[in-house]
């Protein structure tokens, strides 16, 4: 989570203060370390629930995470919708204004806070199991 905010925090200062671009390659490297703590979920719902429901909750861990992912792909498409008339076409595409990008990096800072909150509320369990077992 901290990653996170860390990427998304730098990716809007670098276009907010201009910044160095090549800050902007760190900032996504920040974005990746999450994803690969992705499997991790699954041993969390495993101490956060009764044993006869890990799979359920695991199954809902990922239907909601793909959710967010997929809504958070949309958010940002409206996002450069908004700023695609008026952009000049590029060799690769729409070239966006550098607004389009910043307000995307305030969007993923918000989720990024999102989260971060949402992981104060995980309690630690010290290897051991949150909920009784039967």
């Amino acid at each position: 989570s901290v990653s996170f905010l860390v990427g998304s925090t730098l990716g809007w200062a670098v276009l907010q203060f201009d910044l160095p671009r090549i800050l902007l390659v760190a900032a996504l490297i920040c974005f990746t370390f999450p994803a690969g703590f992705f499997a991790i979920y699954s041993t969390i719902a495993k101490e956060l629930v009764k044993s006869d429901y890990v799979g359920v909750a695991i199954a809902i861990l990922n239907f909601f995470a793909f959710i967010v992912i997929a809504l958070s792909g949309q958010i940002t498409a409206l996002l450069l919708q908004r700023w695609e008339k008026g952009s000049p076409m590029g060799d690769t595409g729409i070239l966006y204004p550098e607004i389009a990008y910043n307000h995307i990096f305030l969007f993923l800072i918000g989720i990024a806070v999102f989260g971060l909150l949402c992981a104060f509320g995980v309690p630690e369990t010290k290897d051991k199991n949150a909920v009784p077992q039967q």
